[in-house]
């Protein structure tokens, strides 16, 4: 039903009566999702929707500040754990994630590579922003395949500048792909 609504919005309808009806969600059906929805929609309306994994609440909501008045779209969590449950019904546009969690089951290291393991999100681009600033951990974050690696504290400039450019990446990338399949 998202992905249908989704698929409408791209195409300039605003009006979902007939999606409604092709896939008979009932009016109880559609209030029952509508906050969902109401939110998908605001992050189709966004530049961009981003999934922020830290266990540092207070540096979650400036990051997020930041991002959202940048014109982004956010969905914050506080642990690996947490992300990979939101990813199952969610698809971001990019992900910064922090590598030291409190929780020690799963640190960013960990949930890297979870994440990537998924096939449908082979290519959406992935940034470690930790606080651990040594070459050995930098250097370990991009050769497992990260696409940055940011250090905290964070440079908010920076920050937006390096999401828009591996949003940009992403998308001439899916676009290539379309272009090549056709």
């Amino acid at each position: 039903y998202l992905s249908a609504i989704r698929e409408a919005w791209k195409s300039g309808i605003t009006s979902f009566v007939d999606v409604r009806q092709r896939y008979k969600i009932s009016d109880q059906e559609h209030l029952s999702v509508e906050q969902k929805i109401n939110q998908f929609l605001q992050s189709l309306k966004s530049r961009g929707t981003i999934l922020l994994l830290d266990d540092d609440q207070a540096f979650l909501s400036i990051v997020k500040d930041v991002l959202v008045e940048a014109g982004f779209h956010c969905a914050a969590v506080n642990s690996g754990e947490e992300g990979l449950a939101l990813l199952e019904g969610f698809t971001p546009d990019i992900i910064i994630c922090d590598i030291d969690f409190v929780k020690p089951k799963m640190n960013g290291f960990t949930f890297y590579e979870k994440f990537r393991s998924i096939d449908r999100f082979i290519d959406v681009p992935f940034v470690f922003m930790s606080g651990l600033d040594q070459d050995i951990v930098v250097r370990a974050g991009k050769q497992m395949g990260a696409d940055d690696y940011l250090t905290k504290p964070f440079d908010a400039e920076m920050l937006v500048a390096t999401i828009e450019g591996k949003l940009k990446r992403s998308r001439e990338m899916k676009r290539t792909s379309r272009v090549l399949k056709n």
